[in-house]
Order: structure tokens, then sequence, then C-alpha cells
């Protein structure tokens, strides 16, 4: 009985984890100015900089044409989650978001 619950205490631990891993967040290129276009889940559109924070995602620590980089605080909660799952506690995640149009095209070459 006692290997069921932890075996169903991992599985939860585990779904949380991956849950987690998910990130909403689509980077749409940059503006004139260099500033970020951002766009969550829920349709919230962002323009940020660096050093801007986007709400539930962190702060703007990169942006280039292909990646924007966001650095966020874990909270005491998530740490103590952390904690009493076994997993490493650390303070801050970075996340790193790619744009999705850009595409790699075949393009055929000319014979020669």
């Amino acid at each position: 009985m006692a290997w069921r619950v932890l075996a169903g205490t991992v599985v939860l631990l585990l779904a949380g984890v991956f849950a987690a891993g998910a990130v909403d967040l689509r980077y749409l290129g940059r503006d004139d100015s260099g500033r970020a276009l951002l766009e969550t889940g829920a349709g919230q559109a962002y323009r940020s900089g660096v050093g801007d924070a986007v709400p539930g995602f962190g702060a703007v620590v990169e942006i280039t044409d292909n990646t924007v980089v966001l650095r966020r605080l874990l909270t005491q909660q998530e740490k103590n989650a952390l904690r009493q799952g076994g997993w490493a506690v650390y303070d801050a995640e970075r996340l790193r978001v790619t744009r999705d149009d850009l595409r790699l095209l075949v393009v055929p070459l000319p014979d020669d």
C-alpha cells in the first residue's frame, strides 16, 4: 500500500514539473526601436525592452532577431515545492523564447 502512495506522489510531482515547463509565450520579433514584441497564450501583447518585466514570465535580459531571453526569480513557495520534491533548489530561471516564424527553407541550387 505504501509503495502505491509513493508512486502516486512521484507521478503528481513529475506532472507538476512538466506542466510548469510549458511556456505559453511567443516572440514575434523586434519593432523599429529594437524592443521585443511578445504575445502570451491568453492574447496579451507586450512591447518590451531589456529590463522590462513581462508579468508571469520575468524581466527581459537579451533581445536578438531570433530569440528573447527572460529571467524570473522563483517565489519562496516555488523553492519550497522543489525542496519538498527532492529537486535542486535555485533562485532564478532563464527562459529563452525563439521566434517560431523562422523556418528553414530548402532552395534548390541552380545547375552549373
